[in-house]
């Protein structure tokens, strides 16, 4: 969740509105991670339904002050069922204010639940039942082994060496696989099964 596009700050229209170039808008831009992340978690998507939306309509130009229309989303929401049966609940916007970059997990499961968000990135939420029937939650520090080394994976990389979990140009087909399901899911009024 982004909040730079709400009304309120009347931002202008940048490359990231041109369908022509971004080919959707904040389901590509933003929702591309959470794809990301579900696939590296859950397994693969194996159906789908979804909804794209443009919140606001038009942007002015900077260079000429006209307004342009907004071809792309800036709103969108799926559901999905995952490999095992995994149900996913996804969305994303460029309008929630107060969100900077806001990427979160919540898995709930049978014991309980935990939460994992960018914006306290070195901890993760714990909730579960205790056996005299109340919630406890629990804040856990993220080992330091866990820690995400995006930098020094991708100079790893350059270096010759993969890391292990490290993307594959696959895993990049499949997300924009699950990303043409999306939009035609959205567009189609269908549930996409993949």
């Amino acid at each position: 969740m982004q909040g730079w596009g709400a009304a309120q700050y009347n931002t202008p229209y940048v490359w990231r509105f041109n369908k022509d170039i971004t080919g959707t808008g904040t389901l590509g831009d933003l929702g591309s991670h959470m794809i990301d992340m579900a696939r590296f978690l859950f397994g693969e998507f194996q159906e789908l339904s979804a909804q794209l939306h443009t919140i606001i309509p038009e942007r002015p130009d900077p260079t000429t002050g006209k307004m342009v229309k907004i071809k792309v989303d800036d709103f969108a929401s799926f559901q999905a069922r995952m490999t095992g049966d995994v149900m996913g609940v996804f969305q994303t916007s460029r309008n929630a204010i107060g969100s900077g970059n806001q990427h979160e997990v919540s898995i709930y499961g049978d014991n309980g639940t935990v939460h994992a968000s960018t914006l306290e990135p070195d901890q993760l939420i714990w909730i579960r039942e205790e056996e005299s029937g109340q919630l406890a939650k629990t804040v856990l520090a993220v080992p330091k082994r866990c820690r995400v080394s995006q930098y020094a994976d991708f100079l790893a990389m350059l270096d010759g060496s993969v890391p292990d979990g490290f993307p594959s140009f696959m895993d990049g087909y499949r997300n924009q696989e699950v990303l043409d399901a999306i939009v035609s899911a959205s567009e189609r009024k269908i549930t996409v099964h993949l």
